[in-house]
């Protein structure tokens, strides 16, 4: 089920969920403008372990697609700022992004890396 509420993920809702059906219940979330996301895990016993991250970090880990998506957004975002006039310094803009994801894995930092070398490119010719 999908369940929408301001500022906060409904996990007094899930824990109770949780007790009165004697079931696991998990919830991922996200807030964007408030900048957090994370998974909560509601157990039977009505108790919950939840991993909140900030909003990036846990789209990484629990909405994979979703934290490229915002990547692929946020460099292109970047981009439209850029005086084309001049040639951009690629590795620096790489550089510049890498230090907003620290935690991606070494594979990511490559993908990251090739997403931003294509992303001027097409700046670039456009």
């Amino acid at each position: 089920m999908c369940i929408e509420t301001a500022w906060s993920p409904p996990i007094a809702f899930c824990e109770k969920l949780a007790v009165m059906f004697n079931v696991e219940v998990q919830i991922f979330y996200a807030e964007p403008g408030v900048g957090f996301a994370g998974l909560c895990t509601c157990l039977p016993d009505g108790t919950s372990q939840d991993d909140e991250l900030s909003y990036m970090e846990g789209m990484y880990k629990y909405d994979n697609s979703g934290f490229w998506d915002e990547v692929e957004s946020n460099i292109e975002s970047e981009l439209e700022d850029i005086d084309w006039e001049e040639e951009p310094d690629t590795d620096h803009m790489v550089q510049e992004v890498l230090q907003e994801y620290p935690y991606i894995s070494e594979e990511d930092v490559k993908t990251l890396k090739d997403l931003i070398t294509e992303k001027i490119q097409d700046y670039g010719e456009a």
